[in-house]
């Protein structure tokens, strides 16, 4: 369930996404964001992978609470600096990635995907904190905040067309993730001694 209801709803949903974009801003613009998206999804399958690999094993390991908590935040603050340093990287090569990953007709999204790296930079926290509710079965809690957060991000990006027209998709992106990364904090930090 916890694999099946992200794998339905994320196609659906950026298939609505790139319907919405391409109606409302011509199709360019709906392309100029599915370039990103790509970026972006090349970046976080390898950046999960890594992370599913050698966090999880660690945090399903820690059995007491006091553990736990030091070996999550232990491995958060290192996840987010490897994560700070490969996105600052991304951002200085920037146009380079696009003319590999894509083609100079995508060479316009350089403006853009700095906003697209800052919502990647939080994601890389989420799979962490992520990982930490998969490790101590809270399946139901990752599960919400994998549906909470596909829904913000449709739901900025539509309101937010009105004042940021096709750039909105991308301020979305960043913030839809930052706010998850917060949520999943709270969420790991008042994880019950019951449950561990």
């Amino acid at each position: 369930l916890v694999g099946l209801i992200p794998m339905i709803l994320t196609p659906a949903l950026y298939m609505f996404m790139r319907s919405f974009l391409g109606n409302r801003f011509g199709w360019d613009a709906a392309g100029f964001w599915q370039g990103a998206l790509r970026i972006s999804d090349f970046f976080n399958v390898g950046f999960s992978s890594v992370l599913g690999v050698v966090l999880l094993p660690r945090l399903s390991a820690a059995k007491e609470q006091i553990a736990f908590r030091q070996t999550l935040f232990s491995l958060l603050v290192r996840v987010m600096l490897i994560a700070l340093a490969l996105c600052g990287l991304l951002f200085i090569l920037r146009d380079y990635v696009i003319l590999f990953a894509l083609s100079d007709h995508f060479l316009p999204l350089s403006s853009l995907l700095p906003w697209q790296i800052v919502g990647d930079f939080f994601k890389s926290g989420c799979w962490c904190l992520g990982l930490a509710l998969v490790a101590r079965k809270e399946t139901v809690s990752f599960l919400t905040v994998e549906i909470v957060s596909d829904l913000l991000f449709v739901a900025f990006t539509v309101l937010g067309t009105t004042w940021f027209g096709y750039r909105s998709p991308f301020f979305a992106y960043a913030l839809e993730n930052a706010i998850c990364f917060v949520l999943l904090l709270v969420m790991t930090r008042s994880l019950s001694w019951k449950n561990l």
